[in-house]
């Protein structure tokens, strides 16, 4: 496929010739399936068999079995089969001797992990390494012993009464190497238990029947055993009876490369660690080698492979253009001298010139490895280009667009255009649209350059987007006051349905006009244009006015207090505006009935404070107010009461009054404090006054108070406001 025999799943593409002398092009996606592999493990004893491998094993070792998959490839099975050993069983003593039946007996058994002892018929325990038997006749026992691999074996021993006196006797290998045991096999008869003594020998138990006993340094030793019977003892010692030599021990390094392997511990191996190798010397005793071997990985740049690819493509990993598992940390070489950029095994193909080239992928070897080199070839192909997207706006009323025109970059000549929402109207043809047949809307046509080899077919779309004729609304008017702050949405100020998304115009720069919202507070009183065109591509602008007539604000003036004596016939309000107040109307407040127009009949009331609202109207605007408070006091002279002139100050306080009468005195006066509904607060006599007197008020809450100053009945008021 594709050229060339693959290996590897992708898609391939394959040009080949019709009938009528035209390409047929077949594009192949191959999916290559995995080989199914799994591993086990099974352990066996020895003597029984297992199928495995097409057949029934007793022998360690690696067997295959090879199943179908579901894929239909093959599913392979590795059973590692180990084969564990029978346990070997040893019971001591054997036979066990005793003096009487009735006596005991103590048997321990070894060679195994676990044991059972039958019958039980004078046992106290009928598992465990170690009983103790005390049968009443002559008895056999059987010992099941279970190794740790579940491997099971037995073996058995006799309770005899011992009829004669002991004779010691025992035989063994009479040469040995250090390091080694030695099994003494006793022979001794009519004996119920042992002692031995072995000189330069150790021993688990110097008390078993059948010791074995390890020699740790080179010489020539004694060896000693005590027989007890029933009425008797007897020794036998053996002089000078074993010879044990020395053993030699030498080291030994060794390197090799991780696809080799070397004789070393009995087998062929190629694991990193240390082998032990045991010889024999000439003494027959043991020469141990160990070997330290040192396995270096032996490297792999995978196999050989090639790959297509498109120069659109931006790049390739050549690493995963060869087989097999490379390792990492090698050097790509351009075989070629192509030119194109290799970076981290990453090589460069968009825009690469079509052509096949190869590079080959070198692993270094740390000796005594040797390196691997495996060669990736990459065919590429030039892409089909169909230019990039784009869009175009017409006017409804317009009759011809070129699609085409829509399109960017340089696109191929070859490739064929679809209108993918066509709605039958029969409004394209070839790269001709007529947006008054086609009607409003978006229209998508779709530019496709066909497949060629190696590379996928290339597609860009062009959008029409068929407009109406611009909507600006119709005229309108609108009114605002000079002292608004909140701007104007002039939108809302054009009649009909507007598009959105027109422009604005200042015609009168007035400068208060931004993002379509005008500030009267900016432009101050006036009347100002502003004209909104609504714009479609192809189209005629469409524009509509919005006049907008600011008022000025109206102005009340400024208020204030006027201070009137009751003796004051009339007041005009207007008196007590300050400013350039416009025309307005008067409001009684308190509802004294004393107002006419801006008049204030003071004769009509009594001694009060009054206020009257001055109220100016703008429409558009808010109206504008400002209050005149009229206080109306019982104005009697002080020398009416034979009482010089004074001052009442600060007023107002927060409490505290200053009475001063200058260079003036009066005897004989009298001083009262009243709130404001009558209530009489403080009165003090006064003689003498000069100069200043102080009044405390502090204790009062806010409000109006009333100071009178009396003498002989005759009487001046001031009033005075507390606020703290």
């Amino acid at each position: 496929m594709g050229g060339s025999y693959q290996m590897t799943g992708g898609s391939y593409v394959d040009s080949l010739m019709s009938m009528d002398g035209c390409d047929s092009v077949i594009t192949t996606t191959l999916t290559v399936d995995l080989v199914m592999t799994n591993s086990l493990t099974e352990n066996i004893c020895a003597g029984d068999s297992i199928m495995l491998g097409g057949s029934y094993q007793m022998t360690s070792g690696s067997y295959d079995d090879t199943y179908t998959g579901v894929n239909g490839c093959d599913s392979i099975v590795s059973t590692m089969l180990t084969v564990d050993p029978l346990p070997v069983i040893a019971v001591n003593p054997s036979p066990g001797n005793v003096c009487t039946f009735g006596d005991t007996v103590t048997f321990t058994a070894n060679g195994a992990s676990t044991y059972a002892w039958s019958p039980a018929t004078g046992l106290d325990v009928t598992t465990g390494a170690t009983v103790m038997a005390s049968p009443g006749s002559a008895q056999t026992y059987t010992v099941l012993g279970t190794s740790a691999a579940g491997c099971v074996d037995s073996a058995t021993v006799d309770v005899q009464v011992s009829v004669g006196s002991p004779m010691p006797s025992f035989n063994s290998d009479v040469t040995a190497c250090e390091g080694r045991s030695v099994l003494y096999n006793n022979t001794s008869t009519d004996a119920i238990s042992f002692a031995w003594v072995f000189d330069g020998g150790t021993t688990a138990d110097t008390t078993m029947q059948s010791p074995t006993v390890t020699y740790s340094t080179a010489g020539t030793y004694d060896v000693s055993l005590t027989a007890f019977g029933c009425s008797a003892d007897s020794t036998l010692t053996m002089t000078a009876y074993i010879t044990v030599s020395p053993t030699v021990t030498n080291t030994d390094v060794a390197s090799i490369c991780s696809s080799d392997s070397i004789m070393l511990g009995g087998s062929y191996t190629n694991i990193t660690g240390s082998y032990v190798d045991t010889f024999m010397t000439v003494n027959g005793c043991d020469s141990v080698v160990t070997t330290s071997l040192a396995v270096e990985p032996a490297v792999s740049a995978g196999m050989s492979g090639m790959a297509d690819v498109c120069n659109s493509t931006f790049s390739i990993d050549l690493a995963t253009v060869l087989g097999g598992t490379p390792d990492g940390g090698g050097t790509w070489n351009d075989d070629d001298t192509s030119g194109l950029t290799i970076i981290f095994g990453n090589l460069a193909t968009v825009g690469a010139a079509a052509g096949t080239y190869n590079f080959t992928y070198v692993v270094t070897g740390t000796s005594p490895c040797s390196d691997d080199s495996a060669t990736a070839t990459i065919t590429i192909y030039a892409a089909p280009t169909a230019g990039t997207n784009g869009t175009l706006s017409a006017c409804i009323l317009a009759t011809s667009v070129d699609v085409s025109t829509g399109l960017g970059g340089a696109p191929d000549t070859n490739g064929v255009w679809v209108w993918t929402n066509d709605n039958s109207s029969g409004a394209f043809s070839g790269t001709t649209l007529d947006p008054s047949v086609a009607g409003l809307g978006d229209w998508t046509f779709d530019y496709t350059v066909p497949a060629n080899t190696g590379c996928a077919a290339a597609t860009a779309t062009v959008t029409v987007t068929v407009v109406s004729t611009p909507d600006a609304g119709s005229n309108g008017t609108m009114s605002a006051c000079e002292s608004d702050f909140a701007p104007i949405d002039l939108s809302t100020g054009l009649g009909g349905t507007p598009d959105a998304n027109g422009t604005w115009n200042d015609d009168d720069a007035s400068g208060g006009l931004a993002f379509g919202f005008f500030s009267p507070l900016v432009s101050g009183a006036g009347t100002f244009n502003f004209t909104y065109t609504a714009s479609a591509t192809g189209c005629t602008d469409a524009t509509a006015v919005v006049t907008v007539t600011v008022a000025p604000a109206p102005d009340a003036g400024t208020g204030s207090t006027l201070n009137i004596c009751d003796t004051t016939a009339t007041v005009d309000l207007t008196s007590g505006l300050s400013g350039t107040p416009g025309i307005g109307m008067w409001s009684d407040d308190d509802l004294t009935g004393a107002l006419s127009g801006g008049t204030f009949d003071v004769s009509a009331v009594g001694i009060g404070t009054y206020n009257f609202t001055y109220r100016v109207m703008g429409a558009p605007c808010a109206d504008a107010t400002a209050t005149v408070v009229v206080d109306v006091s019982n104005c009697v002279g002080i020398d009416e009461v034979g009482i010089s002139t004074f001052i009442l100050y600060p007023n107002p306080s927060e409490g505290k009054f200053t009475l001063d009468f200058g260079n003036g005195s009066s005897d004989n006066a009298s001083i009262e404090v009243y709130n404001a509904t009558g209530g009489l607060l403080e009165q003090v006599g006064i003689v003498n006054i000069s100069s200043k007197m102080y009044i405390d008020l502090t204790g009062n809450p806010n409000g109006l108070y009333y100071i009178n100053v009396i003498r002989d009945g005759k009487l001046v008021t001031n009033k005075v406001t507390i606020t703290k």
